[in-house]
């Protein structure tokens, strides 16, 4: 296994940085000693992945520097955009450092992996990506040759790593168990006290914890981060009849906070949003989000919702509950946790297919 600061030291040698991007848990041990090392090399953590090469697009322009644009494969996606319409006509380069989860193709990963698992390098063909998969006995030269190529040609290219490349190392101070009013907590206020209510839960610890506290037929999120709010929003508008409580978390309602508006301005009277906000990406290890500076409950009201509350502790949250329940929404709830995660936690053990059949039959209606 490769250690973080010789891949880092590998990085810098070919005049690439800052490292800019979106977590996953394959790269935790390589942000954790960037996050613990800001001399070595500046860390900027924008909310989803075509900002990040947004950003890095801009740094180049402005610098004449190519920096490190690193996600997890599933992010691929959203940067097919920028890639062909911004850094491949303007030949703008970029190097970015991706991870490829469900490399031994579906089932080998969860569920969401399965299909860019298996197609990821069709994908890459298909963008004109020049990539590497790259090897522990031969990164240095396989890095010095995509760096190259990004710089001669005036491309992007695309560094790939698979599991256990790195060897393990710290995890940044937030991933680190703190005392205080926790997700599982809230969740579990939450869940008791809207009984009757249908609930989506986003990606990651949220759909986990939610499955744990209770299993009642909600749509569990297992992939699509940031996009909880636009499918409980297309529920709640179709089904005026239900009452729809989102869990959405920090990281993914930053990542597509377009949406905040777009529900202020349909207005939805049976929808119910609740952001668990912990300021960290849980489910990779604790890096951290930029919610330090979001204050989501005046987002919300800037954004046209009815109402807005906060609550930091469990008292405060049933308080707000008994608000809530009975209101004309769209509301938001902004709920403060600690950063930690339910020990023990596995991963929802239903298959998407059956949370959809699940869903869909909780609401009243046929599953097909």
């Amino acid at each position: 296994m490769v250690t973080p600061d010789e891949f880092v030291a590998s990085l810098k040698e070919n005049n690439l940085g800052p490292f800019i991007g979106v977590p996953c848990s394959i790269l935790a041990p390589l942000i954790g000693f960037v996050l613990d090392n800001p001399s070595v090399m500046e860390y900027i953590n924008p909310t989803n992945e075509a900002h990040a090469l947004g950003l890095a697009s801009g740094y180049y322009l402005g610098s004449g520097k190519i920096p490190v644009v690193f996600l997890q494969n599933s992010g691929l996606g959203n940067i097919i955009n920028p890639l062909t319409s911004l850094n491949q006509i303007y030949k703008i380069p970029a190097f970015l450092l991706m991870t490829w989860r469900g490399s031994g193709g579906p089932g080998t990963d969860a569920p969401e992996h399965d299909i860019m698992g298996r197609d990821l390098e069709d994908f890459l063909r298909v963008c004109h990506l020049p990539y590497q998969v790259l090897t522990e006995g031969g990164y240095q030269d396989e890095i010095a040759g995509l760096a190259g190529m990004a710089a001669r040609e005036k491309t992007p290219v695309a560094a790939v790593v698979k599991e256990g490349f790195f060897a393990a190392g710290q995890a940044p101070d937030k991933a680190r168990t703190e005392d205080g009013f926790t997700r599982y907590e809230a969740i579990g206020i939450i869940k008791e006290s809207l009984r009757g209510f249908t609930f989506l839960s986003t990606t990651g610890y949220t759909s986990r914890e939610s499955f744990v506290v209770e299993d009642s037929p909600d749509f569990y999120m297992v992939g699509s981060m940031g996009l909880i709010s636009a499918i409980g929003c297309g529920v709640a508008m179709a089904r005026g009849d239900a009452k729809i409580a989102i869990l959405d978390g920090d990281g993914a309602i930053l990542m597509h906070l377009g949406l905040v508006p777009f529900i202020g301005s349909r207005q939805p009277g049976n929808l119910f949003h609740f952001v668990l906000d912990n300021q960290v990406y849980a489910s990779t290890e604790g890096q951290p989000t930029i919610a330090t500076s979001t204050q989501f409950d005046q987002l919300a009201l800037a954004s046209g919702y009815r109402r807005a509350y906060k609550a930091s502790s469990g008292t405060e949250l049933k308080g707000v509950l008994q608000s809530v329940k009975d209101s004309e929404g769209p509301v938001l709830v902004w709920v403060r946790v600690a950063p930690q995660n339910q020990g023990g936690t596995g991963r929802v053990t239903h298959s998407p297919e059956d949370i959809k059949r699940r869903f869909i039959e909780g609401l009243g209606r046929s599953a097909s």
